[in-house]
């Protein structure tokens, strides 16, 4: 299976709202050697980004938490492999280059997400 196919069934199972196909993706990436933080990023934050955008339209807060919880089966998985130290390009500024921390990246992407965890939390929201 290659790289795209796993992205793939990555951002598939946060849109199909399959836990076990996002931890059985998530294995698979680490299998064939995609860096995690990529299958996380281009794999299953752009099936929940696609959740996120059609919010109000076709998709209700219950399907976004669902969602969230998809994804968090799959990026917990991808995490523990995750040199936390290691030093990523995440970007560029004027003339100067931003570089950051893996655990930085990964606490920017679940940063994002965790307003729906918070809205977990609400009374009468399950």
């Amino acid at each position: 299976m290659s790289d795209e196919e796993i992205l793939n069934k990555l951002k598939e199972s946060v849109l199909n709202f399959d836990e076990e196909a996002a931890k059985k993706a998530a294995k698979t990436a680490i299998g064939a050697g995609i860096d995690p933080l990529k299958a996380i990023k281009e794999g299953l934050y752009l099936g929940l980004k696609k959740i996120a955008d059609q919010y109000e339209d076709t998709v209700f807060i219950t399907d976004m938490i669902i969602a969230s919880d998809v994804f968090y089966a799959g990026a917990n998985i991808l995490k523990s492999k995750i040199d936390p130290e290691k030093e990523i390009l995440v970007g560029a500024e004027g003339d100067k280059i931003i570089m950051k921390k893996q655990k930085e990246v990964i606490e920017d992407i679940v940063d994002d997400k965790n307003i729906i965890n918070r809205l977990k939390d609400c009374p009468g929201l399950k």
